[in-house]
């Protein structure tokens, strides 16, 4: 699939448009082959309550999906956990 498509998927834009608002950039990357991420993108869903693993915290760069299986955008863990309102738990077994 052309990079241009999957840039102007719906979901992509969606992720885009909430980043905006966030003030981060909304820079997303496009990958050759599926991120495997199952489009778990952390924002623009509408979700009341979310919580965020505090294992993440230990890793300065994140990358999460960004609204489609071969986008992800990069961000630190105190942004997730301010564009997600999320609440620091401990969820790994």
């Amino acid at each position: 699939m052309p990079a241009s498509a999957v840039l102007t998927n719906p979901s992509v834009e969606r992720v885009r448009a909430a980043l905006e608002r966030a003030g981060m950039p909304a820079e997303t990357a496009v990958l050759v082959t599926s991120s495997g991420a199952c489009r778990v993108e952390p924002v623009g869903q509408g979700v009341s309550r979310v919580f965020v693993e505090k294992a993440l915290a230990a890793h300065g760069e994140l990358w999460a999906a960004a609204g489609h299986p071969h986008t992800v955008f990069r961000l630190s863990y105190p942004q997730l956990l301010g564009i997600t309102g999320g609440r620091e738990a401990e969820l790994a077994a």
